[in-house]
């Protein structure tokens, strides 16, 4: 599971829908990078029939959790 708790800095001052909102740009900052492009795109280089698989590939949601888990 994704975790998504903001540390007692983070929420200083903050109202309890300030924490809502600053947990859901958590989530967007760590997801952001995986639906925008898969990462073998780049990895693919010059080889353009492998880069036009990678670009139009979808990740699964159980492989797009373990990615944003192994970021935190």
């Amino acid at each position: 599971m994704i975790k998504l708790d903001l540390s007692t800095e983070e929420m200083k001052d903050l109202t309890h829908e300030e924490i809502e909102i600053a947990k859901a740009r958590k989530l967007e900052l760590l997801i952001l990078p995986y639906l925008r492009r898969n990462i073998n795109f780049f990895y693919a280089g010059g080889n353009l029939p492998n880069k036009s698989k990678a670009y139009h590939d979808k990740m699964n949601k159980g492989d797009l959790e373990q990615a944003i888990l192994e970021r935190q």
